[in-house]
C-alpha cells in the first residue's frame, strides 16, 4: 500500500473489513455524446459490478430518463493524455495486456487455477469431465478478461434531431446514442460469481489437493451419511477471505469481439467488416483536441472520423475477483449415482434445487435480508485418501456472502449450533413440496418452493423432485428414488404409472415388483403376454444405470440374471420418462412382446421433457 493510499478504502478494497451494503466494486453506464463542439453526457447510472455483469453487459438495454440504450461499448476512464488516446480510448488495454486469463471448460463450467507461473496447455481434456465419462467432454480453454470500468452506448451522428448517415465526421455533427425499442432487445447474457475449482495439475492432468478447507460439520453424526461441512479458513496473516471470480463470456460462452481502438463490441459480424468502419461509443467533439500541439490536433482530426474496420479482436469478456466468507457442503459421488452422468442437466437441476432451498432456509432461519448470501457448486476430483492412484468424485454446495469483503453472515452456519440441522430439516421440506402453491407439490419448480427473481437465469433447469431425490441421497445413501417420501396411504406415483400402462395395453399382464441387489432397492415390473415376459425396472435419471431402453442384462446391466429377472433382456424405464411420456415405454414394451414396432427409440432422450435433454 503506497502511503498516500487511504487506509479504510484500502481495507475494504481487499476484502479485509467488508464493505456491508456499500457497493465496493461499482460499475457505470454512460451516453457520451457532443453537442455544439463540447461532450454532453446523456445518461449514467451505476452498480454494483456483480450486477452490472449481468445488467450491463453488451447486447442489453438499459433504460434512463424514459430512454432505452443498447449497451455496445466498452468504457474507459483512466487513459494517458496523448492525442492517440483520446481518439483511440481503448488502445491501451491491448497495448499493455491489462487482461487476465480465465481457464474454463467449455462444457461442465468448472473454472480452475494455476499453480505457480505454469503454463496451460489449452485443448486437454477436462479432469471433471474425463471422470464423469461422458461422450460430450469439454476441453480445458484459456480466454481472457478485463475488469471493466463500465459500458456504453454508440453514438451517432444527429441532424435536426434525427440520426443519419455519417457524413461529416465527428466533429462538427451532434451525436447522440439511439432510443432502442425494448422488442428489439439484444440476448442478455448471464453470468454469476464463481468458487474455482481447487489446483490443477497439469502434468498429470487432475485435480489438486484441497488443503485450504476445514471442516466444521460432520453430516455422519446428524443422520446426513455422504455430506459434511466445509469452510475455508481466512488468512491469518492477511486476514483475506476466499477468492471468487465472475466473468462473462458472452453468448455461448464464447466472449465478445471488441475493437482494440475504440471499444465498440460487435454484436453482429457487419459491425467487424463493414468497410466504411463503425461508430465509437463515444464522441469526439472539438473540446477533446485542447492542449494538443498544433501537430498532434491534425493528427487527431484526420483520425477522427470513423473507426477503421477490422481491428478487433475475438473472445474477450468482463469479470472481476471479490474476496468473501463461504463455507460449502461437500457431498461424495459414488454409486447409486449416475457418475458417468454427474454434469448432466437432470444434475444441475437437482443440485439447483437444493442450493436455492438452503439459500431460502438459511435466509429466513438467521433472519437475513433476500440476497444477503449467495450459492453456487462446483464438481471437484481429488486423490483417494487411501488409494493415491484412484480418484473421488464430490461436489461442493458453497454459500458466501454477497458482500464483497464479507459480513461474516456464512459463519453463523458454522459458529451456532444447531443451525445447520434446522436448515437441512427445512430445506427437505420445501423439497417435498410442503411450500408449494396450495401445498400441493408441483410438477418441477414454482414460486411457491423454489423460483425468484433472484435464481431467474436457472428456472430452466430447477428441479424440485430431483432436488428431492438427491437430497434423499445426501441424508441416507439410498439410491435417488422417484416415490421419496413415500406417502403414508394410498398410492405410489409407480403403481399408477403400472396401471396406465397396463390399461393402455391389452391382454398384457403387469404386476410390480421389487428386488434388492447390493443393498439397493429396485423397483421392477413384469409383463406377461402368450407365454412371453419382459422385466422392466424403473428408477430415476440420478440413479446407476441411468440408461433407457431394452438391453441384454449379462453385457449392458449390472444386476445380472439373478433374482426376479430370469430372462436375458431388460427393460430400462427412466421413472421420470413414465411420467412424462408413457407413450415410449409401451411401445417398447409392444415390440419386445411381439405386439408391433416401437413408437420410441432405446438409447435416446427422445421422450424426455425438452429441459432435460
Amino acid at each position: 500500500m503506497d502511503a498516500d493510499d487511504d487506509l479504510l478504502g484500502s481495507l475494504v478494497s481487499r476484502g479485509l473489513v467488508p464493505s456491508f451494503s456499500f457497493p465496493l466494486h461499482v460499475c457505470e453506464f454512460e451516453v457520451s455524446g457532443s453537442e455544439d463542439g463540447e461532450d454532453n453526457i446523456e445518461a449514467r447510472t451505476s452498480q454494483d459490478m456483480q450486477v452490472a455483469l449481468n445488467q450491463f453487459v453488451p447486447g442489453s438495454l438499459i433504460t434512463i430518463n424514459k430512454k432505452t440504450y443498447l449497451s455496445e461499448g466498452l468504457l474507459v476512464k483512466d487513459r494517458p493524455e496523448e492525442w492517440q488516446y483520446r481518439v483511440n480510448r481503448t488502445a491501451e488495454l491491448f497495448e499493455e495486456e491489462r487482461w487476465e486469463d480465465h481457464i474454463h471448460c467449455t462444457n461442465c463450467e468448472s473454472i480452475f487455477r494455476l499453480s505457480g507461473d505454469t503454463e496451460i496447455e489449452t485443448g486437454t481434456q477436462c479432469p471433471i469431465c474425463r471422470s464423469s465419462d461422458e461422450s460430450d467432454s469439454g476441453t480445458i480453454r484459456k480466454d481472457r478478461y478485463i475488469w471493466p470500468d463500465g459500458f456504453s452506448a454508440v453514438v451517432v451522428p444527429h441532424y435536426f434531431g434525427q440520426p443519419q448517415p455519417n457524413k461529416e465526421g465527428n466533429l462538427s455533427a451532434t451525436m447522440k446514442a439511439r432510443d432502442n425499442p425494448r422488442q428489439f432487445s439484444g440476448a442478455r447474457v448471464r453470468s454469476r460469481a464463481r468458487l474455482p475449482t481447487p489446483r490443477i495439475t497439469l502434468e498429470e492432468k487432475e485435480v489438486g489437493g484441497d488443503e485450504d478447507s476445514r471442516e466444521f460439520w460432520s453430516g455422519s453424526k446428524h443422520g446426513f451419511s455422504n455430506l459434511d461441512g466445509r469452510y475455508y479458513q481466512k488468512n491469518l496473516e492477511t486476514g483475506e477471505g476466499v477468492e471468487l471470480v465472475m466473468v462473462n463470456m458472452g453468448p455461448m460462452n464464447q466472449g465478445w469481439p471488441i475493437c482494440k481502438n475504440c471499444g465498440r463490441v460487435a454484436l453482429s459480424n457487419k459491425t467487424k467488416t463493414k468497410s466504411s468502419g463503425h461508430h465509437r461509443p463515444y464522441a469526439l467533439p472539438w473540446s477533446n483536441s485542447r492542449g494538443l500541439s498544433e501537430e498532434d490536433k491534425e493528427s487527431w482530426q484526420a483520425a477522427a472520423s470513423r473507426c477503421p474496420p477490422n481491428n478487433f479482436d475475438d473472445g474477450l469478456g468482463f469479470g472481476f475477483t471479490f474476496r468473501s466468507d463461504l463455507v460449502f457442503l461437500r457431498l461424495k459421488l459414488k454409486s447409486p449415482l449416475a457418475l458417468d452422468k454427474r454434469v448432466s442437466t437432470p444434475m444441475k437441476g437437482a443440485l439447483s434445487a437444493i442450493k436455492e432451498a438452503f439459500v431460502t432456509e438459511a435466509t429466513k432461519c438467521l433472519d437475513l435480508v433476500d440476497r444477503e448470501i449467495e450459492s453456487g457448486y462446483r464438481h471437484i476430483t481429488l486423490p483417494n485418501s487411501e488409494d493415491k492412484e484412484k480418484r473421488d468424485q464430490f461436489v461442493d454446495l458453497y454459500f458466501f456472502d454477497s458482500v464483497s469483503g464479507g459480513a461474516g453472515l456464512v459463519d453463523d452456519l458454522r459458529n451456532i449450533p444447531g443451525v445447520m440441522e434446522e436448515i437441512l430439516n427445512r430445506v427437505e421440506k420445501r423439497l417435498e413440496g410442503k411450500r408449494c402453491i396450495d401445498s400441493k407439490p408441483c410438477p418441477r419448480a414454482c414460486i411457491g418452493c423454489l423460483l425468484d427473481f433472484r435464481n431467474a437465469a436457472e428456472h430452466r433447469i430447477i428441479d424440485r423432485v430431483l432436488g428431492l431425490q438427491l437430497f434423499q441421497y445426501m441424508k441416507s445413501g439410498t439410491a435417488p428414488d422417484p416415490d421419496c417420501p413415500k406417502p403414508d396411504t394410498g398410492e405410489t406415483q409407480r403403481q399408477k404409472i403400472i396401471a396406465r400402462i397396463a390399461s393402455l395395453i391389452e391382454d398384457v399382464k403387469i404386476k410390480e415388483k421389487h428386488f434388492n441387489q447390493g443393498g439397493h432397492d429396485l423397483d421392477l415390473m413384469e409383463c406377461e403376454y402368450n407365454g412371453e415376459s419382459l422385466v422392466a425396472h424403473f428408477h430415476s435419471v440420478l440413479s446407476d444405470p441411468a440408461a433407457e431402453g431394452v438391453f441384454e442384462t449379462e453385457k449392458q446391466f449390472r444386476i445380472g440374471k439373478t433374482g426376479p429377472i430370469p430372462e436375458d433382456k431388460i427393460l430400462m424405464i427412466p421413472y421420470e420418462l413414465a411420467q412424462a411420456n408413457p407413450g415410449v415405454v409401451i411401445g417398447w414394451i409392444e415390440k419386445y412382446l411381439g405386439l408391433g414396432d416401437a413408437s420410441g427409440s432405446s438409447n435416446t432422450q427422445s421422450g424426455l421433457p425438452s429441459y432435460w435433454r
